[in-house]
């Protein structure tokens, strides 16, 4: 339903009353969605207030007009006169009781902010996009495209090009797994891409990846029975391996990719001239920050990979760089209101499919911090 905060910055631009940050805030609200900016033409030329008072018994009339009445007094542009004043808080109020009937109209619902789970969406090399399931987790990429049920996916003809690129794509608040045709299982995170071929050539296997994917890569042999390179390609670097388990993170507004490595061996090419190839064994992590050389570290690979299995782990991460890993999987905004609380350190395990409430309380053990909610933004202060 629409937001008594939405409710009360309409009756206030019916009344030429709300500040610069109050008329941004509803500007926002009012390009979120079509249906939002439909409601707001609605109430704001909405004729016959006094008639819809008149017959209004689900609002608080005297409440909404005590509540104007204070804001005109408190307000600090003289432009209502002390006689007009219970005019324009009528108006206000019948304001209110339209924002009702618009709810009544449109069905709008006030965001919820929920965790993510299995979405994506399948591009075919003609351009046709299709949904994936989302009772599915996994796509099955050989002659035939299915789920890993078996089922097929409709509206998807049997057969075509071997060379055919695909691209899988997974919004926000959304994951989902690909097994490639040579047996190789990605799990594919929130807000990620992974273009790949239909069938890999004879000499190499290449895909590419934007945002965050955790990789089972299968020891594939050649014709000539030589292990068959398997090359992920981001856009700072080019990983290369045999058969192996790792993942990368190169998500477009993070400075650097990083690429962790589970077991087997790797090596990455960084993109910028001069940097030296880096091989890594397994507990190794690769920073790559497109500048220079690629700084290599032991980690706790689990801290990196705890995703795939339905956890965040943080271990003294900043609470800037927490955020948005969270922002990726419940798919929602954030605000500090002080910038020095994204350098506060967090430390914990959470839950990845626990709501958001749940979540935060949570976090607010670990952290002497507080957190607001409206709508699909958190206020961190």
């Amino acid at each position: 339903m629409i937001s008594k905060k939405i409710a009360g910055l309409i009756a206030g631009k019916k009344l030429d009353i709300l500040s610069v940050e109050e008329e941004r805030v509803l500007l926002a609200w009012r390009q979120e969605a079509e249906t939002h900016e439909e409601a707001y033409q609605y109430a704001i030329g909405r004729a016959g207030w006094y008639k819809d008072l008149q017959t209004a018994e689900s609002i608080d009339v005297d409440g909404a007009v005590d509540k104007v009445l204070q804001r005109i007094l408190c307000a600090e542009s003289k432009k209502i006169k002390p006689r007009y004043w219970w005019r324009y808080a009528g108006v206000a109020a019948a304001v209110l009781l339209v924002l009702l009937s618009v709810l009544w109209k449109y069905n709008i619902q006030e965001p919820e902010i929920v965790p993510g789970g299995n979405k994506a969406i399948l591009t075919l090399a003609d351009g046709t996009s299709l949904p994936l399931s989302e009772g599915q987790h996994e796509l099955v990429i050989s002659d035939e495209l299915l789920y890993g049920d078996g089922s097929g996916l409709q509206g998807v003809a049997k057969g075509g090009a071997a060379d055919e690129m695909m691209e899988i794509a997974t919004p926000k608040g959304g994951e989902y797994t690909v097994v490639l045709s040579d047996k190789s299982k990605i799990i594919l995170n929130a807000a990620s891409k992974l273009r790949f071929p239909k069938v890999f050539s004879a000499k190499e296997r290449i895909v590419e990846l934007e945002g965050e994917a955790y990789f089972e890569v299968n020891k594939a042999l050649t014709v000539t029975q030589n292990p068959q390179p398997f090359l992920v390609k981001t856009k700072q670097q080019v990983v290369s391996v045999l058969g192996t388990q790792f993942n990368v993170s190169a998500y477009a507004e993070d400075k650097s990719t990083y690429t962790t490595l589970v077991e087997g061996k790797v090596a990455i090419s960084a993109e910028h001239r001069g940097a030296k190839a880096q091989e890594l064994t397994p507990g190794q992590q690769a920073i790559n920050n497109g500048t220079g050389a690629i700084e290599v570290k032991t980690v706790d690979v689990f801290n990196y990979t705890s995703w795939t299995k339905n956890q965040f782990v943080f271990a003294s991460e900043p609470l800037g760089s927490a955020m948005q890993k969270l922002a990726r999987w419940y798919d929602m905004e954030y605000v500090f209101e002080k910038e020095s609380l994204k350098n506060e350190r967090i430390e914990g395990i959470l839950p990845r499919y626990a709501s958001l409430e749940e979540l935060l309380e949570l976090m607010k053990e670990s952290l002497n911090l507080r957190f607001r909610v409206s709508g699909k933004q958190v206020y961190i202060y």
